[in-house]
């Protein structure tokens, strides 16, 4: 509406939502991979490893993020779980584009099974945009509080909080796969 109106806000609207929809398959099936490939390393559960033996795709996984979003859906608003998701999902896209830049430069010579389009322009140009926009999330959610309880937390804050509790369980499990190996 701020953009250019009504007129402008019905184009766009079903423009944006196609864009969100695209956006959750990717991430429906992009999560339990990584948590199956996590199982493999052993720093997750283990039995988030399992794949169906036909198709390889990880149900357990698959089946574990059904739940923990169907739990999300029901305990908070939907603008809450933006506000929890956004943080977490720019930053690590942006960490991802940028560890191409990072590894390319380091390994000049290894195999490039995919070339990306407009390189180095489009992987500087996508982390720029994306830590101007993860800046201006943190910003607005700085001076947007979630009540957790009878405290008022900054809500982006919530979610930076939850992610950096995945340091130390990752840290737990690796100890814990190194004691395994040096069992055996």
């Amino acid at each position: 509406m701020r953009l250019g109106g009504p007129r402008v806000a019905a184009c766009l609207g079903p423009l944006v939502a196609l864009c969100i929809l695209s956006s959750l398959q990717a991430t429906i099936q992009v999560g339990p991979h990584l948590y199956r490939s996590m199982s493999v390393d052993r720093v997750f559960f283990r039995w988030l490893g399992q794949t169906h033996a036909r198709t390889q795709a990880p149900l357990a996984a698959l089946a574990a993020q059904a739940v923990v979003a169907i739990v999300e859906l029901v305990s908070n608003r939907f603008d809450q779980l933006i506000t929890l998701v956004m943080v977490p999902l720019i930053a690590f896209s942006t960490l991802t584009v940028a560890g191409v830049l990072v590894l390319r430069a380091r390994r000049p010579a290894a195999p490039r099974p995919f070339r990306v389009p407009g390189y180095p322009v489009v992987p500087i140009l996508f982390v720029a945009v994306n830590g101007w926009v993860l800046w201006s999330v943190l910003a607005q959610g700085a001076r947007e509080a979630m009540a957790i309880g009878s405290w008022h937390v900054p809500s982006t804050f919530v979610g930076a909080a939850i992610v950096a509790t995945g340091i130390p369980v990752y840290f737990a499990f690796r100890a814990h796969a190194r004691a395994e190996e040096s069992a055996r």
